[in-house]
């Protein structure tokens, strides 16, 4: 089977597809059962296998993850809804406001685009509605140490558990973009994302002082980059590594640095070996260059000086289309587009159909998180979505670690897909560890 494969559909000519689901059943039916099947574990792992009953709905019916989607947005709704009234509190206002004008210009884009009621509530209620019930479930005062500890061991587990999963992702259907443990069935910017929130959730819970158990399972957030040939965490994680020690704990000792160092390069080295982009004979297995995986990484995110002088007005990556928001003349767009978008159903439309020559871009996969923010919602929207998760993140203690935190959102949202806080267990896991570092 090709180790370049994108999409999921060679994982279901395969055959192979159902015996790996079956795994991923297994493994939230263990957790319900280890918990008791209490409700707020049920919760958790219902946010953490979504990409099982994205599966369910591509093989059986769609109706199962349509219900879904409704089902875990009334689920939030009924845990966490008594815990937003009684944070309608000054301690809480700049968040609540800038949900209510979120709210406000969704629906405005809503109606001024002709979009789909009950799809655009769909979108609202999955990618923005259950994160916010999310944030003021975790900061609601009934939040004790005693269940906060709790969460941090279900969180644990659920994450181990991926890396179980991306070990016999490999083993059953072989390398790939598609499939990221139970979190996320099409499409593989997951597996960017869980690694280095995985990281940072396990060094805080630590408080810097990483064990054996920590430090095998920081590798195995690599494995679930290096199942999906991501690349970024392979960089990623080791300058957060060096950024840990020298940045946020700066009082650590300096020899317990230094005496991580030849870990913190073996994951480089294995990351740059093992990805077949990141090597010059794009080999499961290739030599170690690292100025040919700098080259690839900026190539990828930019666009080679080949494919910028036959047109520099096109976007090849990401981090192009960051740059593409500065280009673009705002004149020639309607005024009302410009600051609402073109509705949600814009960036909803599959590869084939998305225009990519109206926005600039060699294709949708270049699109980022503020991109993706303008074309659905306007100038108004991707400002709003930034302030937001600024203040999810910031809304109490201001430290190095925070800094670290803010960093990450803002190049997720800049330069990759900025996906953070649209995926309930990405914003659940990334909200914890903010939980977790204003406790202390």
């Amino acid at each position: 089977m090709d180790e370049f494969i994108t999409g999921v559909d060679e994982y279901m000519a395969s055959g192979l597809l159902p015996y790996y689901y079956l795994l991923v059943f297994i493994s939230g039916l263990f957790l319900l059962f280890k918990y008791r099947f209490r409700i707020y574990p049920i919760f958790i792992v219902l946010l953490f296998w979504e990409g099982f009953f994205v599966y369910a709905g591509n093989s059986f019916s769609s109706t199962i993850y349509e219900f879904y989607k409704i089902f875990i947005v009334l689920f939030a709704l009924l845990l966490f809804g008594g815990d937003f009234l009684n944070n309608l509190t000054r301690r809480f206002s700049l968040i609540n406001t800038l949900f209510l004008l979120y709210t406000t210009v969704i629906i405005i884009s809503m109606f001024i685009n002709s979009q789909p009621v009950l799809t655009s509530l769909s979108q609202y209620g999955k990618k923005y509605l259950l994160i916010f019930l999310i944030f003021h479930g975790l900061n609601s005062k009934r939040i004790s140490s005693s269940i906060l500890n709790n969460y941090k061991e279900i969180i644990f587990n659920v994450l181990l558990i991926q890396i179980i999963l991306s070990i016999f992702k490999v083993l059953i259907l072989n390398f790939g973009e598609s499939v990221v443990g139970s979190v996320a069935f099409i499409g593989g910017g997951l597996a960017t994302t869980l690694p280095i929130l995985g990281f940072l959730f396990i060094w805080q819970n630590s408080k810097g002082n990483l064990k054996t158990k920590d430090w095998l399972m920081l590798l195995g957030f690599l494995v679930v980059a290096v199942a999906s040939n991501k690349r970024a965490p392979i960089f990623i994680l080791p300058l957060l590594s060096v950024a840990m020690y020298t940045y946020v704990y700066r009082t650590r000792n300096i020899v317990s640095f230094f005496k991580y160092i030849p870990l913190v390069l073996l994951i480089l080295y294995i990351g740059i070996r093992s990805n077949p982009s990141l090597n010059p004979e794009r080999s499961r297995w290739g030599s170690f260059d690292l100025a040919f995986a700098t080259e690839y990484a900026a190539d990828y995110m930019f666009g080679s000086e080949r494919q910028l002088e036959v047109n520099d007005d096109i976007a090849y990556g990401r981090g192009g289309s960051f740059l593409m928001l500065f280009s673009q003349d705002p004149y020639n767009v309607p005024i009302e587009k410009l600051l609402f978008g073109q509705g949600v159903t814009e960036i909803l439309k599959n590869y084939e159909e998305f225009d990519v020559d109206k926005y600039g871009v060699s294709q949708k996969g270049a699109l980022n998180g503020a991109m993706l923010k303008y074309i659905s919602y306007g100038i108004l929207g991707m400002i709003l979505h930034f302030l937001l998760g600024l203040s999810y993140i910031a809304h109490l203690k201001r430290n190095n670690f925070t800094n670290i935190l803010l960093l990450f959102f803002i190049g997720d949202f800049l330069f990759y897909d900025g996906v953070i806080f649209e995926n309930g267990a990405m914003a659940f896991l990334l909200l914890l560890i903010v939980k977790i570092q204003n406790k202390e």
